[in-house]
């Protein structure tokens, strides 16, 4: 008998939290939308593809569809938007200059932790 058994109500709980980071990140997103739409019209598309993909993601776990893709491109795109955040918080990006050293900002801190926890999620997903 194998040492890591297959656990149904385990691998569910995960689920059910990896959509809850999607959501996360969905919300997050979409709550400085509006601030992105005065500021940087590129971020505001940028914002309203990830909250687009987050929710499709999230629909593509809840139903079982493609699962082990869905999570993956989940935490690609969840990598993807923590190096953007890295980004604009040191750099800078173009029209977002004020951003530069803004670690603290609580939306931020929130789509963070909705990120870096689906990464967790993804790698223990079967």
């Amino acid at each position: 008998m194998s040492s890591i058994a297959y656990r149904p109500a385990a691998d569910a709980a995960v689920t059910v939290a990896g959509i809850g980071c999607l959501a996360g990140v969905a919300v997050t997103h979409i709550a400085d939308l509006p601030d992105k739409l005065e500021e940087a019209h590129y971020m505001a598309a940028l914002f309203v593809g990830l909250i687009a993909s987050s929710l499709v993601l999230a629909i593509a776990l809840a139903v079982g569809y493609r699962r082990r893709l869905a999570w993956r491109a989940g935490a690609v795109l969840c990598v993807l938007t923590l190096i953007g955040y890295v980004l604009s918080r040191t750099v800078g990006l173009p029209q977002l200059e004020d951003h530069v050293g803004m670690w603290l900002d609580p939306w931020g801190i929130a789509a963070c932790t909705c990120e870096v926890a689906f990464i967790g999620l993804a790698l223990r997903a079967r």
